[in-house]
């Protein structure tokens, strides 16, 4: 839609192939979940993001959104993954004015191995960005059995389709009730995972390769 608009392409000469996800990515054993809790947040739950820390990632709405909810008595923490050279001003002072700040926990840039293992022992992925250009984390996420709360802007909703609880990324209340909810309620968090474990069948790097090589093939 995006291209179609922006260069008034006819949208019968865009064809759409989605990445795939990576076998990489699994779930992550009872004991793996265990250590990871023991080493990370002194063996509390967490609710994970994983991205830079840019402006469209929402970071601020995102720290505004976890400390309401820990106001309600939510009993998780917050682990940040990524790079954070391109925090804005407001969003470094609405951290260091948070009353919970110590329960987010920036663990930068890590490498694939531990960040396998981190996103499968999360209570859900927070993925609330205003815009993105796919959403790889989501269907990351989705692979190691992990709920998903996303952003009902840009790409997200088409990627997540109905196997996330979907959200207005500039709805505090909104964010903070959906992180109650997925605590709160194991049937939800069943269901997520199920229609995760269904939506990433479209996500494969096989389908996408013999997608990209259909449409060479006819343009020869």
């Amino acid at each position: 839609n995006d291209i179609q608009k922006k260069y008034r392409i006819n949208k019968d000469k865009i064809d759409v192939v989605y990445n795939g996800v990576s076998e990489y990515f699994q779930i992550a054993s009872n004991d793996t979940k265990n250590a990871i809790k023991r080493q990370y947040t002194n063996g509390d739950d967490f609710f994970l993001f994983i991205g830079s820390l840019h402006k469209r990632k929402n970071i601020k709405n995102l720290l505004l959104s976890f400390e309401q909810y820990k106001k309600n008595n939510g009993n998780s923490k917050l682990l940040i993954i990524g790079e954070n050279k391109w925090i804005d001003k407001d969003t470094k002072k609405i951290y260091q004015s948070m009353k919970f700040k110590n329960d987010v926990i920036f663990l930068g840039r890590i490498n694939n191995t531990e960040l396998v293992k981190i996103l499968g022992s999360a209570t859900a992925l927070l993925f609330i960005s205003i815009f993105e250009g796919f959403g790889i984390p989501i269907i990351e996420a989705m692979k190691c059995s992990v709920p998903v709360i996303t952003s009902k802007t840009s790409c997200m909703p088409e990627i997540a389709h109905d196997s996330a609880i979907i959200i207005d990324p500039h709805n505090i209340e909104e964010i903070k009730n959906s992180m109650i909810e997925i605590e709160k309620n194991a049937p939800l968090r069943m269901e997520l995972i199920q229609k995760g474990h269904n939506r990433i069948k479209k996500f494969n790097w096989s389908t996408s390769a013999n997608k990209v090589w259909k449409i060479i093939k006819s343009n020869i």
